[in-house]
């Protein structure tokens, strides 16, 4: 049960990281259709 709730904790964590790197990505994205 307690590996499950650790599981957990790293999953958020991971998602956390990289929710930054999405948004970035995703501005970059709109960066480029306006210069298109």
């Amino acid at each position: 049960m307690k590996s499950i709730w650790i599981l957990k904790k790293e999953k958020s964590k991971i998602t956390s990281n990289l929710t930054p790197f999405f948004q970035s990505t995703q501005k970059q994205k709109e960066r480029n259709k306006k210069t298109i």
